[in-house]
């Protein structure tokens, strides 16, 4: 996933744009784990908030708890995704 910093020791740079999951496919992988019992998942990045429309997937699969992994911070440089995530009542650990 994308990220706006450059963390040392973060594995999120080696990766290739290529490779992130699309929407879509998120969505396809919580149903096929909630169709295996399995209601918790770990979102990292990257920065899962520059994903656009994560929420949405939060949204949609409501019934499932998630540990989101991120810095906090926006695009922009400010705490806006931990501001959005509360809206869509999502427990966030920066």
């Amino acid at each position: 996933m994308k990220c706006n910093l450059s963390c040392y020791g973060c594995y999120a740079g080696d990766y290739q744009k290529s490779l992130e999951l699309s929407l879509e496919e998120i969505d396809s992988v919580l149903t096929q784990m909630k169709e295996m019992g399995v209601y918790f998942a770990v979102i990292s990045g990257g920065e899962p908030f520059f994903k656009d429309d994560i929420f949405e997937i939060f949204r949609k699969h409501s019934d499932m708890a998630f540990l989101v992994f991120t810095h906090g911070v926006d695009r922009r440089g400010y705490g806006g995704a931990t501001h959005r995530g509360r809206q869509c009542h999502a427990r966030l650990f920066p």
